[in-house]
């Protein structure tokens, strides 16, 4: 049903649960300030969707710059109490390899309890 309610969205490609593997090797390749990767990984379900550029854009800034920019999770309103995060390079590679995602989508990691 979550992934049916993904795969309804304008811009949505794929969606793709993730299994605990997915979720550990996600952690080890993420870069340090990407926390919102993070909290979306630490959910019960999370959730790959990709897009392409019909997709909506963020509603809050997905970069807070300071002395070392981060990328925090932001909610994903389509979803009740879901949270959405950017991964950065490393995983969004990893991610494209095993879900053959095409050079110019993108990935998104959401998360659910």
């Amino acid at each position: 049903m979550i992934i049916d309610s993904i795969l309804s969205l304008n811009g949505i490609k794929k969606a793709n649960l993730l299994d605990d593997l997915d979720k550990n090797i996600i952690l080890s390749l993420e870069e340090k300030n990407n926390i919102g990767v993070k909290e979306v990984i630490s959910k019960k379900k999370v959730i790959l969707a990709v897009h392409n550029s019909d997709f909506r854009e963020p509603q809050q800034d997905i970069v807070i710059n300071g002395a070392i920019p981060y990328f925090p999770s932001i909610p994903f309103p389509e979803l009740n109490g879901a949270i959405v995060s950017c991964p950065g390079w490393d995983v969004h590679e990893y991610l494209k390899e095993k879900f053959n995602i095409q050079e110019r989508d993108a990935s998104l990691l959401i998360g659910i309890d």
